[in-house]
């Protein structure tokens, strides 16, 4: 029988907290949406130029953690 494993968004890689996240920049809010495969869809208001959606992702995360 063919078994498949869903591999979750979120998991501890030995001491290490993993998160897989499917980033997506300039939305209109910054949001935390629901999981797709094995990402969890979040939204940033950020534009996706000099890392600046990258940076804001970060503070979304810290301040929502």
């Amino acid at each position: 029988a063919n078994t498949v494993t869903k591999q979750p968004f979120i998991f501890w890689e030995g001491e290490t907290l993993v998160l897989n996240v499917l980033g997506k920049p300039s939305s209109k809010q910054d949001a935390i949406g629901k999981p797709k495969g094995h990402q969890l869809k979040v939204r940033v208001t950020a534009v996706p130029r000099a890392d600046k959606a990258t940076d804001h992702m970060v503070d979304f995360w810290q301040t929502n953690l």
